[in-house]
C-alpha cells in the first residue's frame, strides 16, 4: 500500500468552475457516471448569498487535506437555517470533483480546472428554471453575479483554467 505522501495514492482533484448557470453541476453529474468519484457541490460550502469566499476557503482546506493524505472535511451550509450545520467527511476516492462558482479559484489549485461558460441570458434562464434564484426579478441573481464577477477578476480562474468549454 502506498504511503499518504505518495502522489499516486492521493486523489486527483478536478474543479469545474464558471458563472452561475453555465452547466457545472450537469457536467459533474455526467462525469460521475463515467468515472467513480466523489462530487462536492460548492452550494454546500457557501455561507449564504454573501458567502462565496467562505466556500472558496473550505475548498482550500479540502484540497490541502487531500494533498497531505489526510481526511478531508467540510461544514455543510444549511440554507434553510442560514448557518453551517453538519461536518461532512469526504469519502476516499481516486477522483474528487468540486463543482461550483469558486471551485477553481482558491489559493490551493486543483489538479485540473475546467471553466464552463455560456451567454448571460442562457445562464440566467437555466438558473431560474432550476429554482436557484427564484423569480427572474429576484435580487439574488444580481447580488450573486456581482460577487462571482469580483471573485473571478481577482482569482483569474478562467485565464488559469486547463480547459474552457462553452455550453450554450
Amino acid at each position: 500500500m502506498a504511503s499518504p505522501s505518495d502522489a499516486s495514492a492521493r486523489a486527483l482533484v478536478l474543479a469545474i468552475d464558471g458563472p452561475a448557470g453555465a452547466g457545472k453541476t450537469t457536467l459533474a453529474t455526467a462525469m460521475r457516471l463515467l468515472q467513480p468519484s466523489v462530487v462536492i457541490h460548492m452550494d454546500d460550502l457557501y455561507a449564504g448569498w454573501d458567502g462565496l469566499e467562505a466556500g472558496v476557503a473550505q475548498v482550500d482546506e479540502i484540497i490541502g487535506a487531500l494533498r497531505a493524505g489526510a481526511v478531508a472535511r467540510y461544514r455543510r451550509y444549511d440554507w434553510a437555517l442560514g448557518a453551517y450545520g453538519e461536518t461532512v467527511v469526504v469519502p476516499e476516492s481516486s477522483l474528487v470533483i468540486i463543482e461550483g462558482v469558486g471551485s477553481g479559484g482558491g489559493s490551493m489549485r486543483a489538479d485540473c480546472v475546467v471553466w464552463l461558460d455560456a451567454p448571460v441570458d442562457v445562464r440566467r434562464e437555466r438558473a431560474v428554471a432550476r429554482g436557484d434564484f427564484g423569480d427572474p426579478s429576484d435580487q439574488h441573481w444580481d447580488q450573486w453575479a456581482a460577487l462571482e464577477a469580483a471573485h473571478f477578476a481577482r482569482a483569474q480562474t478562467r485565464e488559469r483554467a486547463d480547459l474552457i468549454i462553452r455550453t450554450e
